[in-house]
């Protein structure tokens, strides 16, 4: 497969009028012309590595907390034709029996469009007082032998979970997490700066959803304490997510994180829920009758009292065309929601970055991110 006249977007800069070949499932080639009979006519628009989403829960009326066998499938349907090539499908806090039930439905899903790269796990182990929309029942006490257990069940299909560090038991899990090889999370979270600073000593290396169940600036006997949102910005090695949907973080925010962090180390997620690419205006965070029950109103999910958010109902372009807005420069954006979060989960696969020898995970879109072409490992998955 050979591409010609797209403008091709690489970790620097971008690349204008050029040709890009595929072979099995690999780039092999990236040069200003390739000559050949038969090509894929790009017609000027971007092409970019594609997206990577390491914080979704669901989408299409699905989610992966869902016994329904249809969840994978639909879910990374709905998403892949918005961009997203690869991601990490986030269980919710939920009893621990459904959540080694979702590990071994993980296992066993053999019908999907996007690359999975292993569970990210939200909770159970987070502090009830930052459970945001998430249904307290189903936080648990961190308990080093019940991780053990899970870990056991996951037989290396965990590739990330999110904490709160402050917890008794917590530094144990990260510590253990860490050995195999499980990216490590602070969220849902009163952790103080210095808790963090500990967490990310242990092993912890990125912030959930940055300002969203997050502890800031706090007094103690007229002490200011600092928290997890000054640590996100004080501690250059640790990666944080954001919600670019322009709701949860409105523009003027996003500016500010960007004037502030290092762009190598922000993540773009959708932190999609259920309602996500669907009509619905009624739902619930998490398993249906068993989750939180929200409406979809403004292009977000609220709680029913609309007193705060309940997930996000994002896809993947809505998240470049909302930092476009905020200002932020394409080669920039792209990093954020392709190459960045790789490199959060341990980079150890050859996606993320338009480059010879990497996988074949293109999308192809125009100014707007309207997007009209997906290939995944080298197949062409979707065409407008």
């Amino acid at each position: 497969m050979i591409i010609k006249n797209v403008n091709i977007i690489t970790t620097s800069q971008i690349l204008n009028n050029y040709c890009i070949e595929i072979n099995d499932g690999k780039i092999i080639d990236i040069k200003k012309d390739i000559k050949c009979d038969n090509y894929i006519d790009g017609k000027g628009r971007y092409l970019s590595p594609g997206f990577v989403d390491v914080h979704i829960h669901g989408g299409g009326g699905y989610d992966f907390v869902d016994e329904d066998i249809k969840s994978y499938e639909k879910i990374t349907y709905v998403h892949m034709i918005h961009g997203t090539t690869s991601m990490a499908p986030t269980i919710v806090s939920c009893p621990i029996d459904e959540l080694k039930n979702a590990i071994i439905r993980y296992q066993n899903a053999n019908n999907y469009y996007c690359n999975l790269l292993g569970l990210h796990l939200e909770g159970p182990y987070i502090n009830k007082s930052q459970a945001g929309a998430i249904n307290k029942n189903h936080i648990s006490i961190p308990n080093i032998d019940e991780f053990k257990d899970i870990l056991s069940i996951a037989n290396g299909a965990i590739s990330r979970i999110t904490i709160a560090p402050e917890l008794d038991g917590a530094l144990d899990i990260i510590k253990l997490a860490k050995e195999n090889n499980i990216s490590v999370s602070i969220g849902h979270s009163e952790a103080t700066f210095d808790q963090v600073k500990e967490a990310s000593c242990a092993g912890a290396n990125i912030i959930t959803h940055f300002y969203s169940a997050c502890s800031t600036i706090t007094r103690k006997n007229g002490y200011r304490i600092l928290g997890i949102v000054e640590a996100g910005y004080l501690m250059d090695n640790l990666d944080i997510e954001i919600i670019a949907d322009g709701a949860h973080l409105p523009l003027d925010l996003i500016k500010y994180i960007c004037k502030f962090k290092d762009h190598n180390h922000i993540l773009l997620i959708t932190d999609a829920m259920r309602a996500a690419s669907t009509d619905l205006k009624k739902t619930y965070l998490g398993k249906i009758d068993e989750g939180t029950p929200c409406i979809i109103e403004d292009g977000v999910a609220k709680l029913m009292d609309k007193s705060a958010f309940a997930g996000s109902v994002a896809t993947a372009d809505r998240l470049v065309k909302t930092m476009m807005d905020a200002g932020i420069s394409l080669v920039d954006v792209i990093k954020m929601i392709t190459v960045n979060p790789i490199k959060a989960l341990g980079g150890n696969c050859l996606k993320g970055e338009i480059k010879v020898g990497y996988d074949a995970d293109i999308v192809l879109f125009d100014e707007n991110i309207d997007i009209s072409l997906v290939i995944i490992n080298g197949e062409i998955t979707y065409k407008k």
